[in-house]
């Protein structure tokens, strides 16, 4: 006779579920499945106070075996906390690293990492004594979601940034198509109410984005060929990973859409950082050298950009 049932034990703030098998056996014994599930076979009569024990006993057997499984639920478990009177929710995921790591994403997420054998007390220490640092990058990003979100769906009085300037939205249908930007408003008018304006505005703010950029060009474009390098085509195009690239046989820079919400000063450390690699094609001390001669600032710019990038995204 058989019998089998399933449970789910608690081990270092991970959650496992094991399926219990009872026969006639004379101990307790354990495998783990390759989808993350543990097998437990107990003789009749074994308790789940016993059982649990004995799982909780050969924890670093489990978490080992369970690491060299691909597929085995890396258990992600999602736990609130109150620090300071708020209540935050964070995500932790237990793998193989040293420390315990905290990442905040662009959406106002908190994800945490840590080592399989970390408790949980040792973890929300770890929160609690990083609080205000979380507390203020996820307010930050609060602040930039309630400004560019909505904007970003261009509806009548949202809020948005061109080039680093904060601009209101106009949107009204008139029977035609134009934009205009005057004293902080974005005046928008639409042909009908079919017409979607995020493509008329998303339009202009490529260009203004592109006349910035055409500009700097301008400014820098004899210096440059004299180092024999020509003007480029500058095309934008969305981005997930970087702000932009420099293809040298072309003689094109792609840039990311998303500058057209940064400062000036982000935009310009972009053009000319993408620009030096037509001569340097590496981050060698030759083009660090290059690219201060055109922006002695360049890495205060930089931080800068990284700085919103942390909090904004791209």
């Amino acid at each position: 006779m058989q019998k089998t049932s399933s449970y789910t034990v608690d081990i270092d703030g991970r959650t496992f579920t094991y399926i219990l098998d009872s026969r006639k056996f004379t101990e307790i014994r354990i495998r783990v499945m390759r989808d993350g599930t543990l097998r437990v076979s107990a003789p009749f009569g074994s308790t789940r106070q016993s059982l649990e024990a004995e799982i909780i006993a050969k924890k670093h057997y489990i978490f080992s075996v369970i690491d060299r499984y691909p597929n085995a639920d890396r258990n992600k478990r999602t736990y609130t906390l109150n620090v300071d009177g708020r209540e935050l929710t964070y995500t932790l995921e237990r793998k193989n690293v040293k420390n315990i790591n905290l990442h905040i994403k662009s959406d106002g997420t908190i994800w945490v990492s840590a080592p399989f054998f970390t408790t949980a007390e040792n973890i929300e220490s770890f929160i609690i004594n990083n609080s205000h640092r979380i507390l203020t990058a996820v307010d930050k990003v609060g602040s930039y979601m309630a400004l560019n979100t909505v904007a970003r769906s261009f509806e009548d009085k949202s809020e948005i940034t061109l080039l680093g300037e904060p601009y209101t939205l106009s949107v009204k249908t008139e029977g035609y198509n134009s934009v205009r930007a005057e004293n902080g408003v974005i005046y928008v008018t639409l042909k009908n109410e079919s017409t979607l304006p995020s493509v008329i505005v998303g339009h202009f703010l490529d260009k203004a984005l592109l006349s910035f950029v055409a500009k700097k060009l301008d400014e820098t474009e004899r210096k440059f060929f004299l180092l024999g390098v020509e003007r480029p085509a500058v095309r934008l195009r969305r981005m997930k990973s970087c702000w932009g690239t420099c293809h040298v046989q072309k003689q094109v820079i792609m840039l990311n859409k998303s500058l057209r919400y940064y400062p000036e000063e982000c935009v310009e450390y972009v053009l000319l950082h993408e620009m030096c690699h037509f001569v340097h094609p590496n981050h060698s001390q030759s083009f660090k050298t290059l690219l201060s001669d055109f922006l002695p600032d360049w890495e205060e710019r930089k931080a800068r950009l990284e700085a919103l990038q942390a909090t904004l995204g791209l």
